[in-house]
């Protein structure tokens, strides 16, 4: 047999390699594309901003759920978006007497002329006063970023109703934190300012990433802004230089991976399983009218 015979054909060729590119080639065009600044600005949404009807009635049925659970509205805020004609869309909540906090979240896209709901979530969150975190939401969706080691995060995307959800994080409260201090960041370090209490945990979570690899700084070191996180993470400096972050090699492959098929369904039943272990541990159960979230 002739040895170009042998060889695989150009089609053979091409079914080889369209997984490979898939699976190899979309963390380069992270790498290549990834940018975000620190402290990035969040816009408040106008009163007046004609928000698809699919979007307020999410919004109003959150919002009427959490009133009944003792939190305030805050406001509702965009979010930097990279993604051309797609929107990401927070509502803040507080709850003062327990000092939690409560994020209502939407991404919506214009497919076609028409906007269309993507994503919705709810999360709650909890810091306490040796900085630890409790986080507990029902968004399918993983994260990109690695979790801080203090901080417990759970995901439980069965549990849509914000109520259950809501006593699900207490139950997680009760069993992680019986002797720490809740404290209210909103109030107490930001003096009610949610764009800046938005805009600074979302740099801190850019700063932990880095610390892990998968984030670095554009242009080098931004060692003045680094020590000013540690010594008063919420807000450094004006005079400082604000550094913006790209993904590092081994970060665009870690964070592609987590949302690309054949992985994404292994990471996913691996960090829900986990969450729905810690959320059985605390001996928490639904109201029988939801029997069957599991």
């Amino acid at each position: 047999m002739d040895i170009i015979d042998s060889l695989p054909t150009t089609g053979t060729l091409i079914l080889l390699g369209l997984p490979l590119l898939y699976l190899f080639g979309i963390p380069l065009l992270i790498l290549a594309t990834f940018r975000t600044e620190a402290f990035p600005t969040i816009e408040p949404v106008p009163a007046d901003e004609p928000l698809p009807e699919v979007v307020r009635q999410r919004f109003f049925e959150v919002h009427e759920s959490l009133t009944r659970l003792g939190f305030s509205n805050e406001g509702t805020f965009f979010l930097p978006q990279a993604v051309t004609n797609v929107k990401s869309l927070i509502v803040v909540f507080l709850n003062r007497a327990e000092a939690t906090g409560a994020v209502s979240a939407v991404v919506y896209a214009d497919q076609n002329g028409a906007w269309n709901l993507q994503e919705s979530f709810t999360e709650f969150c909890t810091r306490f006063d040796d900085d630890s975190e409790i986080n507990t939401g029902n968004q399918k969706t993983l994260g990109a970023f690695p979790i801080p080691s203090s901080y417990l995060s759970t995901q439980h995307p069965r549990i849509q109703n914000v109520e259950d959800l809501f006593a699900a994080h207490q139950a997680l409260k009760r069993h992680h934190a019986i002797r720490r201090r809740s404290v209210n960041r909103l109030d107490e370090q930001f003096e009610g300012d949610v764009a800046a209490y938005i805009s600074a945990g979302m740099t801190a979570e850019f700063e932990h990433a880095k610390t892990r690899g998968y984030l670095r700084y554009i242009g080098g070191a931004h060692d003045g802004f680094t020590a000013a996180m540690k010594d008063s993470p919420y807000r450094p400096p004006v005079q400082l230089n604000k550094p913006q972050y790209r993904a590092t090699f081994v970060g665009a492959y870690l964070m592609a991976w987590k949302q690309l098929w054949p992985m994404k369904p292994f990471f996913a039943y691996a960090r829900h399983r986990r969450d729905r272990r810690l959320l059985e541990d605390t001996g928490f159960e639904l109201p029988s009218k939801n029997v069957g979230w599991s």
